[in-house]
């Protein structure tokens, strides 16, 4: 099976008020919003010490963060800012997607409004938005493209956040 997980790209603000494209992931199961190390000095932001231990399946430990840092972003076409603390870690994922996107099946979903213009390009995931935020940022509304196939999910006010299953049957 194949899961194209929720992106969108948000603009940061920085320590001097610019802003910076990042690429973030959304997952409604992470307690926290996390950032990667090389994101949070790029935009320049100061940090406050802190001590959290990060815990994955089976509470086994993922990493210790020291430091944490408030953000803030808009979505990449819109000017309403959202706020969230952001623990620092060194690495959050593998480049997503991990596999190769057919944009030609994802006829239905042309026109939309989409919070990653290039969810289907494998880049680096610089920011996770944890369930501390999700609930503000997805509205509930989803597209189907068939079973088991594609699904835009609708969020950041009607902009589409998409993900896609593709089951694999094997005999």
């Amino acid at each position: 099976m194949q899961v194209l997980l929720s992106s969108a790209v948000v603009n940061v603000r920085t320590r001097y008020g610019d802003s910076v494209a990042c690429k973030a992931m959304l997952d409604s199961s992470s307690q926290r919003s996390i950032i990667m190390e090389p994101c949070w000095k790029k935009l320049g932001l100061k940090g406050r010490s802190t001590v959290h231990r990060i815990g994955g399946i089976n509470n086994m430990a993922a990493e210790i963060s020291l430091r944490e840092v408030r953000l803030e972003f808009s979505i990449h076409f819109d000017w309403e800012i959202f706020k969230v603390g952001a623990l620092i870690v060194t690495w959050i994922t593998s480049n997503l997607p991990d596999f190769t996107v057919n944009l030609e099946a994802w006829s239905h979903v042309e026109g939309l409004k989409r919070a990653d213009l290039s969810f289907q390009i494998s880049s680096s995931v610089e920011i996770l938005i944890g369930a501390d935020l999700y609930a503000d940022l997805i509205i509930g509304q989803s597209i189907k493209g068939g079973k088991g196939l594609i699904l835009g999910l609708g969020g950041f006010f009607q902009v589409w956040c998409m993900r896609i299953q593709i089951l694999e049957f094997r005999s």
